[in-house]
């Protein structure tokens, strides 16, 4: 104890699956982070609040077995937050089987109606969300996020994001 790890260190650290993963499509560095209940997803946010660079907001919400098929944690998460960030949260995609109650809490936490797009087919949702010259963080749970890397390799030609 007493030794402050080098940021050099978090540098060096591996990415896996779904945690802090830094994928390129086409151009855009699209970084991944799997969500799985609020106190989760409230240290993401967080995260994405220490930045003042605009990005998109990608989140899937599925509520299958492997997710949990209860997703009312959804309304313990600060989405105020994410309202609170203005014009640095520029556009923010939802899919997902649950995607219409993301987006109505969302519009609960006042974000921008306008600025909100559910979008069901993966490869669609990708398109738009890197259609940008910004950054983009996708938020999936496990089963979307599962889905979602299939599609991305079936489209950019990723092979396997776990080896």
């Amino acid at each position: 104890f007493g030794h402050t790890p080098s940021p050099r260190g978090f540098d060096a650290a591996k990415r896996v699956f779904g945690r802090q993963e830094h994928i390129n499509i086409a151009g855009k560095d699209v970084v991944m982070n799997l969500i799985k209940n609020p106190v989760g997803f409230n240290q993401i946010v967080e995260m994405l609040a220490t930045d003042p660079a605009p990005f998109s907001l990608v989140s899937l919400l599925n509520d299958r077995p492997a997710d949990g098929t209860d997703v009312s944690w959804i309304w313990d998460v600060a989405f105020e937050r994410l309202t609170d960030m203005g014009d640095t949260l520029r556009e923010v995609y939802l899919s997902g089987t649950r995607a219409e109650d993301m987006a109505l809490r969302f519009l609960y936490a006042g974000f921008p109606k306008e600025k909100l797009h559910v979008q069901k087919d993966y490869g669609a949702l990708m398109e738009e969300a890197t259609a940008h010259k910004l950054p983009v963080f996708v938020m999936p749970t496990y089963t979307a996020m599962l889905a979602l890397r299939g599609t991305i390799s079936k489209t950019y030609g990723y092979k396997q994001f776990w080896e």
